[in-house]
C-alpha cells in the first residue's frame, strides 16, 4: 500500500478535437451524467457510483460501528466525545432506515416483509452500484446519516423500545440536528489514539509507549501540581494530543507507524512573543544545489533528525504548562511513577515544558536555531538569499552545501570523509538521525535520481500515485486543458459545499505538484486555483480533465542538466495577449542554470489590463525578471561565476522599449514608468536581453496559454527537458 504526503491548503497560488472531456463532465460521472447534487460527496463522480454508506474512514475524527461476536458498537467519539463505548444490539447502516423525509400519516407502521426473490433483486442492484476500490472519504451526508441511525439505535436498545419506522425517522432526524456541525475530514495519515489501539494493536502500544520515553529520556518536561499554578497560569494551561501516522519510503512500501505527542498550540497566546518566524528552503534553492551537485559529480546524503523540537530549549523567557490526558498519564505512569502525586482526580498531569515540543508556537523557530548554531560553530556559512542553505570551503577549494528543511537535511560534497564527519556531528548532538547515502534520494516527497553523471532526474511519482488515488478519477487526456480554459461562463451552476471543499482541495494539491516536478500543469492549475472560492461545474470539468492528463503522465518529471552553459541563469518569458475574460493577459516564464531543465516556473495571469501585446510582454518581462535575479544571486552567493541575466524575449518592440527606457510614441505613453527599470538592469550590466525566436521559445510559451496537440508536445518536453 503507498501513502502520500498532504500538504496545507495554504499553498495556493490532447487536441481538443479527438477528446470529449473537452467542455463537459464525462457521462459516467453520474447516471445523468451531471456534476454530483449536494447529496452526493464529490467523489461519488468521479468513482462512478454512490460511497458506500457503512464505510468507516481510515482515520482522523474516527468514530462509527464496529462489530464483532458481542454485537455492535457506537463509539462515543462519533460525536466528538472520547468517552467509552456503547454495546448496542443494532443492526448494519444497510438495515436502517434510509429516508429522512417526516413519515406520511397513512404510511403503515409495519413494513412486510420482502421475498427471497426481492432481497436477491436489491442485492444484485446494491452490487452493481458498489464503486470498485475503496473509497477514501465518505460523503457528508450519508456520514451523518451512519452516526444518527447508531445513536438512535443505541437510545432504542437502552431504554428496551421497539421502534416503527417513522418513530424511527423522526428520532433519527432530531440527532442529525444534533451532529450536523460535524465536519468530515479526510485524513489519510494520522489516525486517533483509539482507532490506531483497534487497527494496529501492539504496534501501536509500542510506537505511543517510545513517544513518550523520549520525552522523559529528554527530559522534555517537568511535572507541576495544579495548586502550585497561580490563576493565570491555569487560564493559559494548554492541551496536548497524540497523533499516530503511516510513514512510507519513496517507493510506496509502509515503513512504520510513529507516534507524536504534540501541544495545542492554537491556545497559546501568541502576543507574548517577538518574533515566531522560522524559515524553510526555497523549492528553487533545492532544485538549484541539486543541479549544481549533479554538474560538479558531488556525492549526496540526506539526513533526518529524529525529535527534532525535543532538542530545543524553551528559551523564549514564556512558560508553558501543557495538560496530559488520562490514557497517556497512564502509560507515562509506567515510566515514571514518581509522578503519580502530581495527577489530579481526573486522572490528569500538568506539566511544564523544557524542550520545544511539537505544536508550541514557538517550537520550529526555536529547534531553527539551535541547529543553526549547529552548523555556524562547525565553520558553516549562510547564503544571504537562503538562509536555510549552509555551505562550508574545504581545503582545495571544495565546498560542502547542506539545505535544511525542519528537520530533513540535504548534504552535497565531492568528500565522502566530509559527509561522514557531518553525520558523526549530527549523531553525537541530536543522537537520532537517519543517514542515507547513494545515487536516488527521496527528499520532501521528491525523488532525485542522480544516477547518470551530469543531470539529475526529478520526480513525485508516489505523491501522483496517491493523488490518483484518493481522487478516483479514471481515464486519460492528452492535454492538461482545452483551449477554453480561461473562459468563464457567468451563468454556470456553481458547485455545493462539499464539491467547491472538493475541488479545492485537490486544485491545492495539483497545485504543489506543479510548483515542483509538472511545470506542464502550471497553466491549467494556476487558473484553477483562482476559482476555489467561486467553482462551478465547468470548473469542475477542467479539473477533472487535468487530473486524467496527470493519470496519462503520471511518470514524468523534470532533468536538470546544466552541461556546457555551466552556471549561467537563463529566463525565459512570454505573455499571451488579453486571453482572460477580463481582458487581462497571462505570462509564462521559466529559468534555467546551465543547459536545460527548469530551476522554477511561473503561470500567472497578470494584474493590470495591457493595451497592446508589446505592453503586456513588458509587463510580463520586468514581474518575471525578479525571479531571475534572486536565481542568479543565489547561485552567486554559493560561489559560482554566473554572467549575467540572460533574458529571453521574443517580442522586438517589447527589446526597443527597454532599450530606450520610455515610451516611444503615443501608443505607449501611458505605460507605467516602474516597468521601465529593466533599462537601469541592462545598463548596469546585470542583465542581458537576447532575442530569440518565436518557435525557439517553448519554454515559456506552453506556460502562457492552453496549448494542444504537437505543439504542446514538443514545448511541454523543452520546459521538462523530459524524454519519454
Amino acid at each position: 500500500m503507498k501513502r502520500g504526503s498532504d500538504p496545507s491548503l495554504g499553498a495556493l497560488e490532447a487536441d481538443s478535437r479527438d477528446d470529449s472531456t473537452a467542455t463537459a463532465l464525462p457521462e459516467q460521472l453520474t447516471p445523468n451524467g451531471d456534476i454530483p447534487t449536494h447529496e452526493q460527496h464529490p467523489l461519488d463522480a468521479v468513482s462512478g457510483g454512490p460511497i458506500a454508506a457503512d464505510y468507516s474512514p481510515v482515520g482522523g475524527l474516527g468514530g462509527g460501528v464496529e462489530n464483532d461476536d458481542d454485537g455492535w458498537y457506537v463509539r462515543a467519539d462519533d460525536c466528538g466525545d472520547e468517552g467509552n463505548e456503547t454495546a448496542v444490539d443494532a443492526p448494519p447502516l444497510s438495515q436502517t432506515p434510509t429516508s429522512l423525509s417526516p413519515p406520511s400519516p397513512f404510511e403503515p407502521t409495519e413494513q412486510p416483509a420482502p421475498t427471497q426473490q426481492q432481497q436477491q433483486q436489491q442485492q444484485q442492484q446494491q452490487q452493481q452500484q458498489q464503486p470498485t476500490g475503496t473509497p477514501q472519504v465518505l460523503r457528508r451526508s450519508a456520514r451523518l446519516a451512519e452516526v444518527a441511525a447508531k445513536a438512535v439505535a443505541a437510545k432504542a436498545s437502552n431504554a428496551g423500545v421497539h421502534l416503527t419506522r417513522g418513530d424511527c425517522e423522526l428520532l433519527l432526524l432530531t440527532q442529525m440536528a444534533k451532529v450536523s456541525n460535524w465536519h468530515d475530514a479526510e485524513f489519510a495519515l494520522h489516525v486517533s489514539v483509539k482507532r490506531a489501539l483497534r487497527e494496529y494493536g501492539e504496534a501501536a502500544t509500542t510506537s505511543i509507549t517510545k513517544e513518550l520515553q523520549q520525552m522523559v529520556d529528554r527530559n522534555v518536561w517537568t511535572p507541576v501540581a495544579r495548586s502550585d499554578l497561580t490563576p493565570a497560569q491555569r487560564r493559559a494551561v494548554i492541551r496536548s494530543s497524540m497523533f499516530l501516522k503511516e510513514k512510507f519510503f519513496t517507493t510506496g512500501e509502509f515503513e512504520k507507524l510513529k507516534a507524536r505527542l504534540v501541544a495545542g498550540g492554537d491556545q497559546q497566546d501568541k502576543e507574548l512573543y517577538e518574533d515566531l518566524s522560522s524559515p524553510t528552503a526555497a523549492t528553487a534553492s533545492v532544485m538549484a544545489v541539486a543541479a549544481i551537485a549533479a554538474a560538479e559529480g558531488r556525492r549526496v546524503m540526506t539526513i533526518d533528525i529524529g525529535g527534532a523540537f525535543l532538542h530545543a530549549d524553551m528559551a523564549t523567557g514564556v512558560t508553558v504548562h501543557v495538560r496530559l490526558d488520562a490514557t497517556m498519564t497512564a502509560i507515562l505512569l509506567k515510566m515514571r511513577p514518581d509522578y503519580k502525586k502530581y495527577v489530579d482526580d481526573k486522572g490528569e498531569l500538568l506539566v511544564r515544558l523544557n524542550k520545544a515540543m511539537y505544536g508550541c508556537v514557538e517550537a520550529a523557530k526555536l529547534w531553527y536555531e539551535d541547529l543553526r548554531g549547529t552548523l555556524l560553530s562547525d565553520g558553516f556559512k549562510q547564503n544571504e538569499y537562503d538562509p536555510c542553505v549552509f555551505n562550508k570551503t574545504l581545503a582545495g577549494g571544495k565546498q560542502c552545501t547542506i539545505v535544511l528543511h525542519v528537520d530533513d537535511l540535504f548534504v552535497t560534497c565531492e568528500m565522502l570523509e566530509t559527509l561522514d564527519q557531518l553525520a558523526r556531528l549530527i549523531k553525537d548532538k541530536y543522537k537520532e538521525a537517519a543517514v542515507h547515502h547513494g545515487l536516488i534520494h527521496g527528499y520532501l516527497g521528491i525523488t532525485m535520481d542522480f544516477s547518470e553523471d551530469g543531470q539529475v532526474r526529478v520526480t513525485m511519482e508516489e505523491y501522483i500515485e496517491t493523488l490518483l488515488r484518493e481522487s478516483e478519477v479514471e481515464g486519460a487526456a492528452k492535454t492538461p486543458a482545452t483551449d477554453q480554459l480561461f473562459s468563464v461562463n457567468e451563468g454556470c451552476e456553481p458547485l455545493d459545499t462539499a464539491q467547491a471543499q472538493w475541488f479545492h482541495r485537490y486544485a491545492a494539491r495539483l497545485l504543489y505538484l506543479a510548483k515542483r516536478v509538472r511545470p506542464d500543469c502550471l497553466v491549467a492549475v494556476s487558473f484553477l486555483a483562482t476559482r476555489v472560492t467561486k467553482s462551478d461545474k465547468d470548473d469542475m470539468a477542467k479539473l477533472v480533465r487535468l487530473l486524467r492528463y496527470v493519470r496519462a503522465t503520471k511518470e514524468r518529471g523534470l532533468v536538470l542538466r546544466p552541461g556546457k552553459k555551466g552556471m549561467q541563469v537563463r529566463a525565459y518569458v512570454d505573455a499571451a495577449y488579453g486571453v482572460h475574460s477580463d481582458g487581462k493577459s497571462h505570462t509564462g516564464g521559466t529559468i534555467t542554470l546551465g543547459d536545460a531543465g527548469p530551476i522554477m516556473a511561473k503561470s500567472a495571469k497578470q494584474k493590470i489590463v495591457t493595451k497592446s501585446s508589446t505592453e503586456a510582454e513588458l509587463v510580463g518581462l520586468s514581474d518575471f525578471a525578479n525571479h531571475g535575479f534572486h536565481l542568479r544571486n543565489f547561485v552567486s552567493a554559493q560561489g559560482h561565476t554566473t554572467g549575467p541575466l540572460l533574458m529571453y524575449q521574443d517580442n522586438m518592440s517589447t527589446m526597443a522599449l527597454v532599450k530606450r527606457g520610455r515610451a516611444g510614441s503615443e501608443r505607449t505613453r501611458h505605460i507605467d514608468i516602474r516597468y521601465f527599470w529593466a533599462k537601469e538592469r541592462v545598463d548596469s550590466g546585470e542583465m542581458v536581453i537576447e532575442h530569440m525566436p518565436t518557435e525557439r521559445m517553448g519554454p515559456a510559451n506552453v506556460l502562457s496559454k492552453p496549448l494542444q496537440g504537437a505543439q504542446f508536445r514538443q514545448e511541454r518536453d523543452e520546459l521538462t527537458n523530459w524524454a519519454e
